[in-house]
Protein backbone atom coordinates (compact mmCIF):
# COMPACT_ATOMS: atom_id res chain seq x y z
CA UNK A 1 0.00 0.00 0.00
CA UNK A 2 1.25 3.39 -0.79
CA UNK A 3 2.35 5.42 1.87
CA UNK A 4 2.15 9.28 1.40
CA UNK A 5 4.96 11.82 2.81
CA UNK A 6 3.96 14.71 5.38
CA UNK A 7 3.66 16.88 2.41
CA UNK A 8 1.75 14.59 0.33
CA UNK A 9 -0.68 14.46 3.02
CA UNK A 10 -0.91 18.22 4.20
CA UNK A 11 -1.36 18.75 -0.05
CA UNK A 12 -4.29 16.48 -0.48
CA UNK A 13 -5.95 16.86 3.23
CA UNK A 14 -4.82 20.68 4.19
CA UNK A 15 -3.51 21.52 7.83
CA UNK A 16 -4.51 18.41 10.35
CA UNK A 17 -4.00 17.85 13.81
CA UNK A 18 -2.73 13.97 14.71
CA UNK A 19 -0.30 12.49 17.26
CA UNK A 20 2.99 12.32 15.96
CA UNK A 21 4.03 9.29 14.04
CA UNK A 22 0.26 8.06 13.90
CA UNK A 23 0.39 7.94 10.39
CA UNK A 24 3.25 5.97 9.75
CA UNK A 25 2.65 3.63 12.92
CA UNK A 26 -1.07 2.55 11.54
CA UNK A 27 0.17 2.50 7.81
CA UNK A 28 2.97 -0.12 8.84
CA UNK A 29 0.41 -2.38 10.91
CA UNK A 30 -2.38 -5.22 9.83
CA UNK A 31 -5.84 -3.58 9.34
CA UNK A 32 -8.19 -5.51 11.10
CA UNK A 33 -5.09 -6.24 13.57
CA UNK A 34 -3.77 -9.86 14.00
CA UNK A 35 -4.05 -13.23 16.29
CA UNK A 36 -0.75 -14.77 18.03
CA UNK A 37 -0.69 -17.77 20.09
CA UNK A 38 2.07 -19.50 22.49
CA UNK A 39 1.01 -23.37 21.61
CA UNK A 40 1.23 -24.65 18.29
CA UNK A 41 1.59 -28.62 19.34
CA UNK A 42 -0.95 -30.21 21.95
CA UNK A 43 -1.51 -33.60 22.85
CA UNK A 44 -5.30 -34.88 22.46
CA UNK A 45 -7.30 -34.88 25.48
CA UNK A 46 -5.00 -33.20 27.65
CA UNK A 47 -5.33 -29.90 29.82
CA UNK A 48 -3.93 -26.76 29.56
CA UNK A 49 -4.34 -22.81 28.94
CA UNK A 50 -4.23 -21.57 25.39
CA UNK A 51 -3.68 -17.87 25.14
CA UNK A 52 -4.68 -16.07 22.58
CA UNK A 53 -3.24 -12.46 22.07
CA UNK A 54 -5.12 -9.92 19.89
CA UNK A 55 -3.46 -6.72 18.68
CA UNK A 56 -5.73 -4.00 17.61
CA UNK A 57 -5.02 -3.20 13.89
CA UNK A 58 -4.86 -0.08 12.63
CA UNK A 59 -9.06 0.51 12.50
CA UNK A 60 -8.38 0.49 15.81
CA UNK A 61 -12.05 -0.75 17.65
CA UNK A 62 -15.03 1.49 18.27
CA UNK A 63 -17.38 1.54 21.06
CA UNK A 64 -20.24 -0.76 20.54
CA UNK A 65 -17.46 -3.76 18.77
CA UNK A 66 -16.97 -6.97 19.40
CA UNK A 67 -14.72 -9.96 18.23
CA UNK A 68 -15.40 -13.76 18.27
CA UNK A 69 -12.74 -16.27 18.15
CA UNK A 70 -14.28 -19.46 16.52
CA UNK A 71 -13.29 -23.13 15.47
CA UNK A 72 -15.30 -25.88 14.05
CA UNK A 73 -18.28 -27.09 15.31
CA UNK A 74 -17.75 -31.01 15.22
CA UNK A 75 -14.32 -30.82 17.72
CA UNK A 76 -15.67 -32.07 21.31
CA UNK A 77 -13.38 -29.46 22.83
CA UNK A 78 -15.05 -29.32 26.33
CA UNK A 79 -17.63 -26.27 26.24
CA UNK A 80 -16.32 -23.29 27.85
CA UNK A 81 -17.92 -21.38 31.31
CA UNK A 82 -17.50 -17.69 32.31
CA UNK A 83 -19.35 -18.32 35.73
CA UNK A 84 -16.72 -19.90 37.89
CA UNK A 85 -12.66 -19.01 37.52
CA UNK A 86 -12.03 -21.56 39.94
CA UNK A 87 -13.93 -24.51 37.42
CA UNK A 88 -12.18 -26.25 34.43
CA UNK A 89 -12.60 -25.24 30.99
CA UNK A 90 -13.03 -20.98 32.36
CA UNK A 91 -12.38 -18.50 29.42
CA UNK A 92 -11.51 -14.76 30.44
CA UNK A 93 -10.57 -11.82 27.74
CA UNK A 94 -7.91 -8.88 29.32
CA UNK A 95 -8.03 -5.44 27.80
CA UNK A 96 -3.67 -4.44 28.22
CA UNK A 97 -3.04 -0.69 26.75
CA UNK A 98 -0.52 -0.68 24.26
CA UNK A 99 2.20 2.63 24.55
CA UNK A 100 1.17 6.06 23.39
CA UNK A 101 2.68 8.71 20.86
CA UNK A 102 3.15 12.16 21.83
CA UNK A 103 -0.22 13.79 21.71
CA UNK A 104 -2.30 10.50 21.49
CA UNK A 105 -5.12 9.64 24.59
CA UNK A 106 -5.28 6.54 26.27
CA UNK A 107 -8.72 3.95 25.42
CA UNK A 108 -11.95 5.20 26.93
CA UNK A 109 -13.13 1.23 27.09
CA UNK A 110 -14.44 0.15 30.56
CA UNK A 111 -14.55 -3.04 30.55
CA UNK A 112 -14.66 -6.17 28.57
CA UNK A 113 -17.49 -8.94 28.25
CA UNK A 114 -16.77 -12.50 27.68
CA UNK A 115 -19.52 -15.25 26.70
CA UNK A 116 -19.38 -18.76 24.70
CA UNK A 117 -22.14 -19.85 22.37
CA UNK A 118 -22.00 -23.05 20.75
CA UNK A 119 -23.88 -21.44 17.33
CA UNK A 120 -22.36 -18.12 17.80
CA UNK A 121 -21.30 -17.85 14.50
CA UNK A 122 -21.45 -19.58 10.71
CA UNK A 123 -21.26 -23.29 10.24
CA UNK A 124 -18.46 -24.50 10.17
CA UNK A 125 -16.85 -21.94 12.50
CA UNK A 126 -19.56 -22.45 14.31
CA UNK A 127 -18.65 -22.45 18.80
CA UNK A 128 -17.51 -18.87 19.60
CA UNK A 129 -16.09 -16.90 22.07
CA UNK A 130 -17.23 -13.68 21.72
CA UNK A 131 -15.94 -10.80 23.90
CA UNK A 132 -17.73 -7.40 23.45
CA UNK A 133 -16.35 -3.74 24.22
CA UNK A 134 -18.00 -1.90 26.66
CA UNK A 135 -18.31 1.83 26.78
CA UNK A 136 -15.37 3.38 24.98
CA UNK A 137 -12.95 2.86 22.49
CA UNK A 138 -9.66 0.79 21.78
CA UNK A 139 -6.40 2.36 20.00
CA UNK A 140 -4.33 0.77 17.38
CA UNK A 141 -1.77 -1.43 18.88
CA UNK A 142 -3.73 -2.10 22.17
CA UNK A 143 -4.17 -6.16 22.83
CA UNK A 144 -7.17 -8.05 24.02
CA UNK A 145 -5.84 -11.16 25.66
CA UNK A 146 -8.08 -14.09 25.41
CA UNK A 147 -7.02 -17.22 28.09
CA UNK A 148 -9.01 -20.72 27.43
CA UNK A 149 -8.89 -22.50 30.19
CA UNK A 150 -7.37 -19.53 33.13
CA UNK A 151 -5.71 -20.90 35.55
CA UNK A 152 -4.57 -17.79 37.34
CA UNK A 153 -7.33 -18.74 40.18
CA UNK A 154 -6.81 -21.82 40.57
CA UNK A 155 -8.52 -24.11 37.77
CA UNK A 156 -7.06 -26.76 36.09
CA UNK A 157 -7.15 -25.28 32.32
CA UNK A 158 -9.36 -26.68 29.65
CA UNK A 159 -9.90 -30.25 27.86
CA UNK A 160 -8.52 -29.77 24.25
CA UNK A 161 -10.25 -32.34 22.16
CA UNK A 162 -9.80 -36.30 22.12
CA UNK A 163 -9.01 -36.96 18.72
CA UNK A 164 -6.29 -36.03 16.48
CA UNK A 165 -6.58 -33.49 13.82
CA UNK A 166 -4.15 -31.94 11.49
CA UNK A 167 -3.94 -27.76 11.44
CA UNK A 168 -7.30 -27.21 14.37
CA UNK A 169 -8.43 -23.91 13.42
CA UNK A 170 -9.25 -21.25 15.61
CA UNK A 171 -10.69 -18.60 13.04
CA UNK A 172 -11.09 -15.16 14.82
CA UNK A 173 -13.32 -12.29 13.18
CA UNK A 174 -13.94 -8.80 14.49
CA UNK A 175 -16.27 -6.19 13.82
CA UNK A 176 -14.33 -2.98 14.22
CA UNK A 177 -17.34 -0.07 14.05
CA UNK A 178 -20.08 -2.07 15.69
CA UNK A 179 -22.49 -2.94 13.01
CA UNK A 180 -22.49 -6.46 13.08
CA UNK A 181 -20.57 -7.08 9.79
CA UNK A 182 -17.73 -9.50 10.34
CA UNK A 183 -14.34 -10.13 8.73
CA UNK A 184 -12.25 -12.29 9.51
CA UNK A 185 -8.84 -11.69 10.60
CA UNK A 186 -5.67 -12.41 8.56
CA UNK A 187 -3.78 -15.60 10.13
CA UNK A 188 -5.58 -18.10 11.69
CA UNK A 189 -4.38 -19.58 14.88
CA UNK A 190 -3.24 -23.55 13.76
CA UNK A 191 -2.68 -26.21 16.15
CA UNK A 192 -1.30 -29.59 15.96
CA UNK A 193 -3.33 -31.89 18.23
CA UNK A 194 -1.52 -34.90 18.54
CA UNK A 195 -1.55 -39.19 19.68
CA UNK A 196 -0.76 -39.05 23.58
CA UNK A 197 1.51 -41.77 25.16
CA UNK A 198 0.93 -45.59 24.23
CA UNK A 199 -2.08 -46.67 26.84
CA UNK A 200 -2.83 -50.05 25.08
CA UNK A 201 -2.76 -52.56 22.03
CA UNK A 202 -5.26 -53.27 19.84
CA UNK A 203 -5.03 -56.25 17.43
CA UNK A 204 -7.43 -56.41 14.59
CA UNK A 205 -8.25 -58.56 11.81
CA UNK A 206 -10.56 -58.97 8.93
CA UNK A 207 -14.03 -60.67 9.94
CA UNK A 208 -14.46 -63.20 7.35
CA UNK A 209 -11.75 -65.49 5.96
CA UNK A 210 -11.76 -68.82 4.39
CA UNK A 211 -11.27 -72.30 6.17
CA UNK A 212 -6.68 -72.39 6.48
CA UNK A 213 -6.64 -69.08 4.77
CA UNK A 214 -4.39 -66.99 6.36
CA UNK A 215 -5.31 -64.48 8.46
CA UNK A 216 -3.42 -61.04 8.58
CA UNK A 217 -3.52 -59.55 11.33
CA UNK A 218 -2.45 -55.28 12.97
CA UNK A 219 -1.46 -54.54 16.26
CA UNK A 220 -1.81 -50.59 16.96
CA UNK A 221 -0.46 -48.88 20.05
CA UNK A 222 -2.84 -46.68 21.37
CA UNK A 223 -3.27 -43.76 23.67
CA UNK A 224 -5.89 -43.15 26.47
CA UNK A 225 -8.58 -41.91 24.32
CA UNK A 226 -8.25 -44.89 21.27
CA UNK A 227 -5.95 -42.62 19.20
CA UNK A 228 -3.33 -44.74 17.04
CA UNK A 229 0.04 -43.39 18.22
CA UNK A 230 2.07 -41.24 16.07
CA UNK A 231 6.29 -42.36 15.48
CA UNK A 232 6.23 -44.70 18.71
CA UNK A 233 9.02 -47.02 17.61
CA UNK A 234 9.13 -50.61 19.77
CA UNK A 235 8.73 -53.96 19.55
CA UNK A 236 5.27 -55.84 19.93
CA UNK A 237 5.80 -59.54 21.18
CA UNK A 238 3.00 -62.39 19.83
CA UNK A 239 1.99 -65.14 21.62
CA UNK A 240 -0.02 -68.09 20.72
CA UNK A 241 -0.60 -70.96 23.29
CA UNK A 242 -2.89 -74.43 22.13
CA UNK A 243 -3.61 -75.91 25.89
CA UNK A 244 -1.16 -74.11 27.57
CA UNK A 245 1.65 -75.34 25.02
CA UNK A 246 3.43 -72.23 22.95
CA UNK A 247 2.38 -72.53 19.26
CA UNK A 248 3.49 -69.39 17.88
CA UNK A 249 5.54 -66.48 18.98
CA UNK A 250 7.01 -63.36 17.07
CA UNK A 251 8.10 -60.23 17.76
CA UNK A 252 7.15 -57.48 15.59
CA UNK A 253 8.43 -53.87 15.43
CA UNK A 254 5.78 -51.11 15.23
CA UNK A 255 6.54 -48.13 12.66
CA UNK A 256 8.97 -45.95 13.93
CA UNK A 257 7.54 -43.41 11.90
CA UNK A 258 4.00 -42.57 11.29
CA UNK A 259 1.13 -44.65 12.87
CA UNK A 260 2.40 -47.23 15.46
CA UNK A 261 1.11 -49.79 13.86
CA UNK A 262 3.10 -53.71 13.05
CA UNK A 263 1.63 -56.35 10.70
CA UNK A 264 1.42 -59.96 11.87
CA UNK A 265 1.02 -61.76 8.15
CA UNK A 266 1.88 -65.28 9.46
CA UNK A 267 -0.45 -66.45 12.24
CA UNK A 268 -1.04 -70.39 12.06
CA UNK A 269 -4.18 -70.73 10.08
CA UNK A 270 -5.39 -73.60 12.09
CA UNK A 271 -5.81 -71.99 15.49
CA UNK A 272 -9.66 -70.77 16.28
CA UNK A 273 -9.47 -69.03 17.97
CA UNK A 274 -7.38 -66.52 18.93
CA UNK A 275 -7.86 -63.70 21.72
CA UNK A 276 -5.13 -61.11 21.85
CA UNK A 277 -4.79 -59.39 25.52
CA UNK A 278 -2.88 -56.28 26.56
CA UNK A 279 -0.55 -56.47 29.84
CA UNK A 280 -2.44 -54.76 32.82
CA UNK A 281 0.60 -53.12 33.27
CA UNK A 282 -0.39 -50.71 30.78
CA UNK A 283 -3.53 -49.93 30.84
CA UNK A 284 -6.20 -51.28 33.47
CA UNK A 285 -9.55 -52.57 32.98
CA UNK A 286 -8.50 -53.87 29.06
CA UNK A 287 -11.05 -57.05 28.44
CA UNK A 288 -9.34 -59.71 25.97
CA UNK A 289 -9.30 -59.08 22.11
CA UNK A 290 -10.77 -62.15 20.83
CA UNK A 291 -11.28 -63.64 17.44
CA UNK A 292 -14.13 -66.01 17.56
CA UNK A 293 -15.08 -68.52 14.70
CA UNK A 294 -18.78 -69.19 14.59
CA UNK A 295 -20.35 -72.64 15.11
CA UNK A 296 -21.53 -73.95 11.47
CA UNK A 297 -25.52 -75.58 11.37
CA UNK A 298 -24.94 -79.26 11.95
CA UNK A 299 -21.64 -79.18 13.73
CA UNK A 300 -20.83 -79.65 17.51
CA UNK A 301 -18.72 -77.05 19.82
CA UNK A 302 -16.04 -78.20 21.30
CA UNK A 303 -15.59 -78.12 24.87
CA UNK A 304 -12.05 -77.97 25.17
CA UNK A 305 -9.78 -75.15 25.83
CA UNK A 306 -8.83 -73.10 23.06
CA UNK A 307 -5.71 -71.63 21.98
CA UNK A 308 -4.93 -67.86 23.40
CA UNK A 309 -2.90 -64.88 21.54
CA UNK A 310 -1.81 -61.93 23.20
CA UNK A 311 0.39 -59.08 22.72
CA UNK A 312 3.25 -57.42 25.02
CA UNK A 313 4.84 -54.35 24.60
CA UNK A 314 8.79 -54.40 24.88
CA UNK A 315 10.52 -51.63 27.21
CA UNK A 316 10.40 -49.47 24.23
CA UNK A 317 6.72 -48.04 25.04
CA UNK A 318 6.18 -46.26 28.05
CA UNK A 319 3.74 -46.27 30.43
CA UNK A 320 1.01 -43.16 31.61
CA UNK A 321 3.73 -42.56 34.17
CA UNK A 322 6.41 -42.60 31.90
CA UNK A 323 8.20 -45.50 33.41
CA UNK A 324 9.03 -48.69 31.59
CA UNK A 325 6.34 -51.56 31.28
CA UNK A 326 7.81 -54.52 32.17
CA UNK A 327 6.85 -57.56 30.06
CA UNK A 328 4.33 -59.61 31.99
CA UNK A 329 3.41 -63.12 32.56
CA UNK A 330 2.37 -65.01 30.13
CA UNK A 331 -1.09 -65.91 30.98
CA UNK A 332 -3.99 -67.86 28.62
CA UNK A 333 -7.52 -66.88 27.52
CA UNK A 334 -9.47 -69.97 28.07
CA UNK A 335 -12.92 -70.08 25.75
CA UNK A 336 -14.68 -73.69 25.62
CA UNK A 337 -17.72 -72.41 22.73
CA UNK A 338 -15.97 -70.89 20.24
CA UNK A 339 -14.34 -73.32 18.27
CA UNK A 340 -15.80 -74.14 14.75
CA UNK A 341 -15.52 -77.52 12.74
CA UNK A 342 -12.30 -77.63 10.84
CA UNK A 343 -14.10 -77.60 7.16
CA UNK A 344 -16.37 -74.40 7.98
CA UNK A 345 -16.10 -70.98 7.22
CA UNK A 346 -14.57 -68.81 9.66
CA UNK A 347 -15.16 -65.23 10.85
CA UNK A 348 -13.19 -63.26 13.25
CA UNK A 349 -14.85 -60.76 15.44
CA UNK A 350 -12.58 -58.02 17.51
CA UNK A 351 -14.17 -56.65 20.30
CA UNK A 352 -12.70 -53.32 21.33
CA UNK A 353 -10.93 -52.53 24.11
CA UNK A 354 -12.81 -50.54 27.01
CA UNK A 355 -12.16 -46.76 27.16
CA UNK A 356 -9.73 -45.37 30.31
CA UNK A 357 -11.72 -43.87 32.75
CA UNK A 358 -12.28 -40.50 31.58
CA UNK A 359 -12.66 -41.47 28.13
CA UNK A 360 -15.71 -39.81 26.00
CA UNK A 361 -19.11 -41.37 25.72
Amino acid sequence: MKTLSESDRRRIIGDYVAPQGYYDKTKAMPFLGKVTCHADRIVAGSWHEIVLDYEVGASGLADGAWMKATFKFYSDWALFQTSDPRAANYVSAEYQAGPLLPGQEPATVQSLSVRFDQKGHERPFQKAIIIDIVDGYLNPGDRIVIRLGDKRFGGPGTRVQTFVEKDFRFRCYIDAVGTSRFAAIPGDVVLQIVPGAACQLVMVGSRLVRPSAKLPLRVRAEDEWGNTCWNRGGTVNVVARLDGAEVYARAVPLAGAGWAVALVDDPPATISPMAATSPASMCSAIPPMIFRSPKRAGTRRSRSSTPSMWTEPSSAIPARNGAAIPAPAATTTSSSSMTASPNSPSIATATSPARSSGART
